[in-house]
Parts: C-alpha cells; sequence; structure tokens
C-alpha cells in the first residue's frame, strides 16, 4: 500500500513535469520553425502585374523567390516589400501595384523559410537582414535597383527591414507595422502569437528559456535580433505603424523603436486596432506609398 502512495504521489508530481516540458518542446519548435519547412516551398504563378520573376541565392544556404513589379515610365526608387511571420508576398501583391502604380519599382520577398524560398529557420532579422543586402546587390547587378531605396516590413518584416537598414545605407527609408523591439522582448508573448493565451501569465525566464533553446537548435544566436539596435545604427527615416490594441507585440515596443531613433522616426498609434487589425489597417498603405515617394 506504501508503495502504491508513492507511485501515485510520483505520478501527481512528474506528470505536470512532463506535460509542461512536451508544450515547451512544442512552442520553442514553433518559434524558431518556419512552417513552410514542413512541408517544402511553395511556388505559385506570379498574378498580373509581375514583370521579373529571380531565384537568389544567400547566405547561409538559401534561395528567395522575389517578384518585380515595374512602373510604366522610369522608376523614381525602389520599395521592397517584406511580410509578416508564416506569411510570404502573395498577401502583398496589391499594395506592390499601388507603389508601381505611384512610379516606383516595387520588390516582393519572400524571406528565408516562407513561401517559394528555402530555408528551414525562423531568424527574426538575424540573417534576414543580410539576405536583403545580398538581394539588393543581385538587384543591382541586374540594374534593377534604382535610388532611392525603401524597405516596407509589416510585423516580423520590419525586424528585417530594420535589420537591413542597419547594414546598408543604401537604404534611405522603412517603414515597419507592428515590429518587435527584440526577439527577447517578443518570446514572452509569442505564446498568445500561438493562439494559447498563456503569454502574459508566464515569467520572464520562461521567454529567455525560449530564445535560449531556440538559439541551441538552429545555432543561430537569437538574442541578436534586436530592433532597437538595428533602429539606432541606420540613418535612416523610419514611419512605425503600431495597434494600441496589440497585445502580441505591445505598443510598448513600437514606443521603445521610436525613442530610440529620435526625430528621423514617426510613431503612428492605431487606435484601437490588435496585431491583425493593423496589418490590415487601410490607412497604412497609402501613407506609406507616400513616405517613400516624398523628397
Amino acid at each position: 500500500m506504501k508503495r502504491r502512495r508513492v507511485a501515485i504521489l510520483a505520478a501527481l508530481v512528474l506528470t505536470p513535469m512532463v506535460g509542461a516540458a512536451v508544450a515547451f518542446d512544442g512552442w520553442v519548435d514553433s518559434f524558431v520553425t518556419a512552417k513552410r519547412a514542413r512541408r517544402g516551398p511553395r511556388a505559385s504563378a506570379p498574378p498580373e502585374g509581375v514583370d521579373h520573376v529571380l531565384r537568389i541565392e544567400v547566405d547561409p544556404a538559401a534561395e528567395l523567390d522575389v517578384w518585380v513589379l515595374d512602373p510604366d515610365d522610369a522608376p523614381r526608387g525602389t520599395v521592397f516589400v517584406l511580410h509578416g511571420v508564416h506569411s510570404d508576398k502573395r498577401p502583398m501583391i496589391d499594395y506592390g501595384r499601388r507603389l508601381a502604380r505611384g512610379g516606383l519599382r516595387a520588390v516582393l520577398v519572400d524571406l528565408r523559410g516562407h513561401g517559394a524560398s528555402t530555408g528551414r529557420t525562423l531568424t527574426y532579422g538575424v540573417y534576414d537582414g543580410a539576405d536583403l543586402v545580398a538581394v539588393m546587390d543581385d538587384l543591382q547587378r541586374r540594374d534593377l535597383l534604382a535610388a532611392p531605396v525603401g524597405v516596407h516590413g509589416p510585423s516580423y518584416g520590419g525586424a528585417v527591414a530594420l535589420g537591413a537598414a542597419a547594414l546598408d545605407a543604401r537604404i534611405e527609408r522603412v517603414v515597419t507595422v507592428s515590429t518587435f523591439s527584440s526577439a527577447g522582448a517578443l518570446a514572452g508573448s509569442y505564446l498568445d502569437l500561438l493562439g494559447s493565451g498563456l503569454g502574459a501569465w508566464l515569467p520572464d525566464a520562461i521567454g529567455d528559456a525560449l530564445v535560449n533553446e531556440g538559439s541551441r537548435r538552429t545555432g543561430v544566436d537569437l538574442w541578436r535580433s534586436n530592433s532597437v539596435n538595428a533602429i539606432q545604427a541606420t540613418a535612416a527615416p523610419v514611419l512605425l505603424f503600431h495597434g494600441d490594441r496589440d497585445r502580441l507585440v505591445p505598443f510598448r515596443q513600437g514606443q521603445l523603436l521610436a525613442s530610440a531613433c529620435g526625430a528621423r522616426c514617426e510613431l503612428v498609434r492605431l487606435s484601437g486596432l490588435d496585431h491583425d487589425g493593423a496589418l490590415g489597417a487601410p490607412q497604412v498603405g497609402p501613407r506609406a506609398a507616400g513616405f517613400f515617394l516624398a523628397r
């Protein structure tokens, strides 16, 4: 009977621990593994208005799928259009067409591990910023990079945009929408991004452990994903959009970016909008396009 009580007690203690370990393992996998890695790159025929379809090799080894939309006349500049996590360039095609109608060359990029690009790991800008610089170099060799150059990055793509601008002075303007201040800051609320609703209840140490374990598994130091450092390292003006009801990337993170950037940056508060609402806000596209066209 005593042995049975011990076994029951052990089960009561160990079962939640095992469950927590399994849950944590799943959270890490979701945090660092691109969904496309599980299914393979998803290629699709380019829609109307795409003038060039390119495959561009980047390092560490990946191949990015890129669509280029040209304006009717000589381009007044080039804007790289990125996307959010686990998304791809296809939902950004209407925005790309808007830019092209305005006289800009729009370059829509599937980031590594997304869409029709290869790659298995989400790096939160650590590799992706350099990837974008490599795409710029490739387009310049093809005589497809018209100055001035801008980058539009929603959410995850915003961290990539800022990371690239910190590396390359050719990027003269950046727009972000609901972008996190760092992967470390994001990790604590990432469980909400997965739909668990637990992020606000877990201690900061769990978020730190998420970044540490993700870094160990992938060989990518995710602590290097820091948009605050990146925005300080570029001289480019930045237009930051952020929803003030965002529970996934709280508005405070947008404020941190704006305060780190000073007078050359503007934070646009999207009142009453959560993360998804901000990404789809109708006022973002026209104002961002005007920002890129401004001299």
